[in-house]
């Protein structure tokens, strides 16, 4: 077996390992507990068009905040959470702006294809 005794190449070999374990850092699951991205969108999506439903119904405003009130417990009900873990996980993707940039990017393409959809009808 050969030693490798270039220090350039001991660096290089380093380097890249570093590289692969911060890689993988960065793929690391969700604490528990944090609903995961696909479905923080999902919730974020249809907690926007439960809002729009309550807007275009010209309620009151004390009507209107009841009809809030049931469409999202409704949409917490449907994705299998509450208000209480749903903002539990907006608290920790408020603290990882990439990820939570990436949500609603996801919930705008959603939105739009939607609205696309119902236009095309």
């Amino acid at each position: 077996m050969r030693v490798i005794r270039d220090p350039f190449l001991i660096g290089m070999l380093v380097y890249f390992i570093l590289l692969a374990g911060c890689a993988r850092d960065k793929k690391k699951s969700l604490p528990q507990g944090i609903t995961g991205k696909e479905e923080m969108a999902a919730i974020i999506r249809d907690l926007n068009l439960a809002q729009a439903a309550v807007a275009l119904r010209g309620s009151s405003p004390d009507s209107a905040a009841l009809f809030t009130a049931s469409y999202y417990k409704a949409v917490f009900e449907s994705h299998g959470t509450t208000p209480e873990h749903f903002m539990e996980s907006v608290r920790y993707y408020s603290k990882h702006p990439g990820q939570l940039d990436k949500i609603y990017e996801e919930v705008l393409n959603d939105l739009s294809r939607k609205q696309a959809e119902s236009i095309n009808k």
